[in-house]
């Protein structure tokens, strides 16, 4: 799903890949904080956690009408992200690039304004 594919790829960052194969999103889910979820911002992850709901395993595994009674019609969405379920559609980005940008690095440090303005300049 969108929502497990966006948590895999934060996981392991800078050098890591994660890998969570088709049936195991709800195991890769469960010992992470809430917070990864998308939709569960600081309120609502201080609401969660004054129900002792700390990780997405436990969210997953609450009982929906004691979600209800907190979070109303979200409750659903939340725990089903939770199990790693994400109906949202993944919609390529259209148009041009926003930015082009080029690098390049000296060998050395370099704190001459006169060099460094001749070299963005070329």
């Amino acid at each position: 799903s969108k929502l497990v594919a966006k948590v895999a790829s934060d996981h392991e960052k800078p050098q890591g890949c994660t890998i969570v194969l088709p049936g195991a999103e709800a195991a890769f889910l469960a010992p992470l904080p809430s917070r990864v979820i998308w939709g569960i911002g600081p309120r609502t992850a201080e609401k969660l956690a004054q129900m002792g709901i700390m990780t997405c395993g436990q969210l997953a595994a609450t009982e929906l009408a004691s979600l209800y009674h907190q979070f109303g019609r979200q409750a659903e969405d939340l725990q089903r992200r939770a199990r790693g379920i994400d109906n949202r559609p993944v919609v390529a980005e259209a148009g041009l690039p926003k930015s082009i940008s080029q690098e390049w690095t000296f060998n050395q440090d370099v704190n001459d304004a006169a060099l460094l303005r001749a070299q963005v300049q070329r």
